[in-house]
């Protein structure tokens, strides 16, 4: 158990030791003694550490639910950027793979990177929708990092969206993975969009290290269709 947490728990025991004393009618010495006793490694900052930690953390219902979103809008993006494309595309290599930041000005910032052997493309197809799917998983930055990356592939057969979450420790990124799996599920049973529900039941979390993966690769042939019966 951490220490925050041992704070936190010393804390309320503290309360109740001095609520009980007060209820069975102690001497104000002895109430003191109580809670001096118990209370002498007690700091308000871990207090305030500990909610502040809390607070900080993504909430997933939101990722998932954003990230329904962000998949068709990409997708749609991807369609019309392509469109030009076309050797790229039937060869395969009609790729996205960047980094992103977001700054507090509402600034993007994209990076990638030579290994990634990524065919060029304009980032600010993407960026309207990204932005947004970044506030989700992090707080704006001045300064540039590599916590978040996007992955956008597209063939003349498929189309497939990562979104690559770097978190402090590989235990972090299991215990963040289960809360996201939990959260796909639950969006799965209770999406009423026939297009994001799709999409749902085509996404998967995994985890890569202390990386968090949402991934969905669907067909075209059957997302095509799906789109343009429910064209915006």
């Amino acid at each position: 158990m951490s220490k925050k947490n041992q704070t936190s728990i010393l804390f309320l025991t503290t309360l109740g030791v001095y609520i009980g004393l007060l209820m069975s009618g102690s001497a104000p010495g002895v109430i003191a003694q109580q809670a001096a006793a118990m209370t002498r490694n007690f700091d308000v900052k871990d207090e305030i550490e500990v909610k502040d930690d809390l607070d900080n953390k993504p909430d997933p219902d939101a990722i998932i639910a954003k990230y329904g979103f962000v998949a068709e809008e990409i997708y749609r993006a991807a369609v019309k950027a392509s469109a030009n494309e076309t050797e790229a595309v039937e060869s395969g290599h009609f790729n996205f793979f960047n980094f992103v930041t977001i700054s507090p000005e509402g600034v993007s910032s994209w990076v990638s990177k030579p290994e990634f052997n990524n065919t060029p493309q304009r980032f600010g197809n993407y960026a309207k929708s990204l932005i947004g799917l970044y506030d989700t998983f992090l707080p704006r930055s001045a300064d540039l990092h590599e916590k978040l990356r996007v992955d956008i592939l597209m063939s003349l057969s498929d189309y497939e969206f990562r979104v690559n979450f770097l978190t402090e420790t590989e235990n972090t990124a299991a215990g963040f993975a289960y809360f996201l799996s939990q959260a796909l599920t639950n969006r799965r049973d209770s999406e009423i969009d026939l297009r994001r529900s799709y999409i749902y039941s085509r996404s998967r979390i995994e985890v890569d290290g202390a990386r968090v993966v949402i991934v969905t690769r669907l067909p075209r042939a059957s997302l095509d269709p799906l789109l343009a019966e429910n064209a915006i």
